[in-house]
């Protein structure tokens, strides 16, 4: 079984907000994945945001918020 990989200068980058970040993943194998956005919001926290998934991606929410 492989890793999967991160792509970081992804064509999404292209599109993102002025304090965003956009990457990329996919399975090696399956060839599914997705998009992740990082972006900084206006009350300084920073937004995660996983979208753009393929069907047999699960996305997993914080194990403790603090």
């Amino acid at each position: 079984m492989s890793r999967p990989k991160v792509i970081v200068n992804c064509v999404a980058q292209r599109h993102a907000g002025p304090t965003e970040r956009i990457i990329e993943f996919a399975d090696r194998e399956t060839g599914k994945g997705g998009l992740i956005s990082f972006c900084r919001l206006a009350d300084d926290t920073l937004a995660v945001d996983v979208y753009r998934c393929d069907k047999g991606i699960r996305v997993l929410g914080p194990r403790n918020e603090g």
